[in-house]
């Protein structure tokens, strides 16, 4: 579905970003979306294990809209 969907609606100045929840995360999913060069954004429950590296003092939030804050988190799950 995701090349249909870039093949159809990708063009130059056309920026795709992918949003999924967590219960979709596979990697065969973000390969495919790494590899016509969209962005991804995966939105997860508040599990303890992600919040203790959120609010790690050493981390940046950025601004955004309507007071929201955003920032990147990489990190590998357990399963």
């Amino acid at each position: 579905m995701i090349k249909e969907i870039v093949t159809n609606i990708k063009t130059d100045d056309l920026e795709i970003l992918f949003r999924m929840d967590s219960g979709y995360f596979d990697e065969k999913i973000i390969q495919t979306i790494e590899s016509f060069n969209c962005k991804y954004l995966i939105k997860a429950k508040a599990y303890p294990t992600l919040t203790t590296k959120v609010t790690d003092s050493k981390k940046h939030f950025v601004e955004g809209e309507e007071g929201k804050e955003t920032i990147e988190l990489e990190t590998k799950l357990n399963n």
